[in-house]
């Protein structure tokens, strides 16, 4: 966190300005912690149980990757194995462990989405992937993951084509496979530069969403496939260093934000966001097409591919925290008592010196309000202190 001493004479805010921390951050009790979707992977669940099963799906909805079936032995389906998923540790972190693996002939049970019918299959590959259980999924909030993923030198293409994932998603096959509406938020989508193999663990964020029309009747980039989709992070794809990341996304009725390690990255203010399903987790990695465009012997060697999981965390507003109809306009305001719920607007200070008000050092100041805020001078955040203000959008009546 950064401090700063910061006067101000004459500030609005009517869109995402200030930010002193990313949302669940800092112990800001209007967000509260999803249990459900929420899992440090400190330990085995129970007995075979690597993760918990009123959680997570570790190999159903049987799912599995075949864009290419006509090049032999490179397509992958999800696996429970211990040796696709398992807890571990080392002197960093304990930890779960999703591995891609290189296992011939092995029989899966998959959705065949094509002919809507579940079946069985042989596969070459099989990956440990979790799935967050259908019952627990959500819509709107803050969603976090730490992880780390393989580095592979430049000079080295074994991982061309393979990719991680960290995924908000909600198309269910066993809901009703006739249903061809889903929505798909990838906080990352991690894979070997596309068009140059030396480029290796490049992150990009998306959105996806059809209606049941397969039509996009919220947002549209570019006409493609009825889809809005946000493709490039920083000015460009982010390749991540070795160790362990912090990717984290920000989805509220208004706007949807990307951060990585706490930096935010890219997002969008003008999606329909309300058009997105509820969503829950999809994490771990995948084979893509370009490794599909290569030979498959040449990377079975190379495996496995781990993706290390340290935690996925999942905030949701505390309801007792819309106070939308609130409004605070006073010349005279002490900062240092505002209640931390989203009000209607907000408007303090001015040109007089009585008006004059200041961030304690004690307890951060995280204003938001739906309208506006609204800072008309004498308003200081002296080093040590901290302040942010933000607009929200309140549930619709």
């Amino acid at each position: 966190m950064k401090f700063i001493f910061l006067t101000i004479i004459s500030l609005i805010f009517t869109r995402n300005i200030i930010y002193s921390q990313i949302p669940g951050y800092s112990g800001d009790p209007m967000w509260t912690t999803t249990t459900l979707m929420t899992d440090e992977f400190n330990s085995v669940y129970s007995g075979t149980e690597v993760c918990n099963p009123n959680k997570w799906h570790v190999s159903l909805p049987p799912y599995s990757q075949s864009t290419n079936a006509n090049i032999p032995g490179t397509s992958y389906c999800t696996s429970n194995s211990s040796t696709n998923i398992s807890i571990q540790s080392d002197l960093s972190a304990t930890f779960l462990r999703l591995a891609l693996t290189y296992t011939p002939n092995t029989t899966c049970a998959y959705y065949d989405s094509d002919n809507d019918i579940y079946t069985t299959s042989q596969f070459d590959y099989t990956a440990g992937n979790i799935w967050s259980a259908e019952n627990v999924l959500q819509q709107y909030g803050y969603y976090e993951i730490k992880f780390r993923i393989p580095d592979s030198p430049n000079t080295n293409d074994d991982f061309y084509g393979i990719a991680s994932n960290a995924w908000l998603w909600n198309s269910w096959p066993d809901t009703d496979p006739n249903v061809g509406i889903y929505s798909e938020i990838d906080l990352a989508e991690i894979f070997c530069n596309y068009d140059d193999p030396n480029d290796y663990n490049q992150s990009q964020c998306n959105i996806h969403f059809d209606d049941i029309n397969d039509s996009n009747p919220y947002y549209t980039l570019n006409n493609t496939s009825g889809q809005f989709s946000i493709y490039g992070i920083d000015n460009g794809n982010t390749t991540l260093s070795a160790g362990w990341h912090i990717i984290s996304c920000l989805w509220l009725s208004n706007k949807i934000y990307f951060y990585i390690d706490g930096t935010l990255v890219n997002g969008t203010e003008s999606l329909g966001t309300p058009g997105l399903l509820d969503l829950g987790w999809v994490v771990g990695p995948s084979m893509g097409n370009q490794f599909n465009e290569q030979n498959h012997t040449l990377f079975s060697n190379s495996l496995p591919y781990y993706m290390d999981i340290d935690y996925i965390r999942t905030y949701h507003i505390d309801t007792t925290y819309y106070d939308c109809n609130s409004v605070i306009n006073s010349c005279v305001y002490d900062v240092n008592t505002y209640d931390g719920k989203i009000k209607k607007s907000i408007s303090f200070g001015g040109s007089s010196g009585s008006c004059a008000s200041s961030v304690n050092t004690t307890n951060p100041v995280r204003m938001k309000a739906t309208d506006f805020i609204q800072i008309n001078g004498n308003f200081t955040v002296p080093a040590g202190a901290e302040f942010s203000a933000e607009i929200y959008a309140c549930p619709a009546n």
